[in-house]
């Protein structure tokens, strides 16, 4: 029986996932973070949606997102405490669709709207293209380095 070129893909990447994912278990601790793999992977993820609503909330009129790392850290702090454990299948629902959020924002704008500002960080005032090209590839890129470090110990 020949199997269509969409669930082929689809078994390989899930084949892919179950052989060699730090979501597998998911309870290494980052170092930095000091908190479990999956924990930071779904952290990665809700990074990419709270982006995307800077970028939304440029375009639709609010104004930028005001950043201050007590309201970062607070935030933080009651997800994790909310959710310390989400399951792989959790995170591997709000990775990919956190993913296409952030793409439809930008997406949906004009290229000469993404440099409204969305984002400001005591006093320094960031566009929506800088959000997404440096604060969200920056933050996973961070995170992601804690996760290769707790998987290689």
């Amino acid at each position: 029986m020949k199997r269509s070129r969409r669930s082929a893909r689809s078994g390989r990447r899930s084949r892919g996932w179950s052989a060699r994912s730090p979501l597998r278990t998911g309870s290494q601790i980052c170092p930095g973070a000091g908190w479990p793999v999956r924990l930071v992977a779904f952290h990665i993820a809700r990074g990419f949606e709270r982006q995307a609503e800077f970028v939304e909330e440029a375009q639709a009129g609010p104004g930028p997102h005001r950043f201050d790392w007590g309201d970062a850290h607070a935030l933080n702090a009651s997800v994790a405490a909310a959710d310390p454990s989400p399951t792989r299948a959790e995170v591997m629902a709000l990775g990919p669709r956190s993913v296409r959020r952030i793409a439809a924002a930008i997406g949906a704008t004009a290229d000469a709207d993404l440099e409204r500002i969305a984002f400001v960080d005591e006093g320094r005032e960031r566009s929506s293209r800088w959000v997404v090209g440096s604060l969200a590839v920056d933050q996973a890129r961070g995170h992601r380095e804690r996760i290769a470090a707790a998987i290689s110990s």
